[in-house]
């Protein structure tokens, strides 16, 4: 569940700097479990370290009501907007 959260976020966090109709794909992500997960509520905080027009390099830190149960670092692939087909 941690992992599936953690790919989501890398994207997401990207689509509100990234051009219109660019997409982002995950190339790769590392998981630190620090803590187990118990009750309450999960949540993700995200930081973009470094992006160029290709690729972006995301920090993730997952909380367990309150406290940190996951460190994660992760790069995206950005791809921009193919052009229409020629008419």
């Amino acid at each position: 569940m941690v992992a599936a959260l953690v790919d989501h976020i890398l994207g997401a966090v990207c689509y509100p700097v990234i051009p219109k109709g660019t997409w982002s794909a995950t190339t790769e992500f590392k998981v630190n479990l620090v803590a187990p997960v118990r009750e309450g509520t999960v949540e993700a905080a995200a930081e973009i370290l470094s992006m160029s027009r290709r690729t972006a390099v995301v920090r993730i830190d997952v909380t367990n009501a309150g406290r940190v149960v996951a460190l994660a670092q992760g790069t995206v692939t950005l791809q921009p907007p193919k052009p229409p087909p020629p008419a």
